[in-house]
């Protein structure tokens, strides 16, 4: 998280696969619509229905 802190302050805006949550290194930037939270950090999940019945796929 240094190295990206230094990057940040060095003007780089764009940090390709930079970490969002000590407490979890693998959770990503998610883009929404809100006005106070634009961005949060986490998984997304996508749920398909077919005709078997429903599954769920990490994305």
């Amino acid at each position: 998280m240094l190295a990206q802190t230094a990057q940040r302050l060095a003007g780089n805006r764009t940090i390709p696969d930079r970490m969002v949550s000590p407490a979890d290194p693998d959770a990503r930037p998610i883009r929404k619509g809100k006005p106070r939270n634009p961005t949060q950090s986490g998984y997304t999940l996508l749920v398909a229905e077919d005709e078997r019945g429903s599954s769920a796929s990490t994305g």
